[in-house]
Formats: structure tokens, sequence, C-alpha cells
């Protein structure tokens, strides 16, 4: 009795087993990778844009302020100590 009790679990078992051994010899199923390759394009394009965005930023920035980041220098470009007037 306990036989016929463990077959279905026995035979879940190794269907389970085969799938995943299908799996990993032959890959996900196309309509996986097809998802993955969307999410993973958008998520790359979004990082991109995220970087130039930034870089954008920054440039705007030391253009706007880069005048008062010189004069805040303790050195100038002879070395010598420059008093700063605010």
């Amino acid at each position: 009795m306990t036989a016929e009790a463990d077959r279905p679990l026995l035979e879940a078992i190794r269907i389970r087993r085969g799938r995943l051994e299908h799996t990993f010899l032959h890959g996900a199923a196309p309509t996986n990778r097809a998802g993955s390759r969307w999410l993973r394009q958008l998520v790359s394009s979004l990082t991109l844009v995220a970087v130039i965005c930034s870089g954008c930023v920054a440039t705007s920035y030391v253009r706007q302020h880069g005048h008062r980041l010189t004069s805040l220098s303790p050195h100038t470009t002879t070395g010598q100590r420059e008093e700063v007037l605010a």
C-alpha cells in the first residue's frame, strides 16, 4: 500500500528532474528569454540615461560655480597662498 501511495510523488520527482535537466542542457524556454532580454535592455538604457544626465548636471555645475571653486582653493597656480575676500 505504501508503494502505491508513493508512486505519484516519485513520478512528480522524476518529471521535475527531467525538466531541470532539459533546462540545464538546452537553456530556458524562448518566451522567457524574450522577456528577460527586453528587461535587460530597459535596465541598460535607463542606466545609460542616468549616467548621461549626471554628466550634464556635473558639467553645468562646474561651469556655473567653477570660478568660485578655484577662488576657494588655498593655493594659487604659483604655489603661493592667496587671500580670498568674500
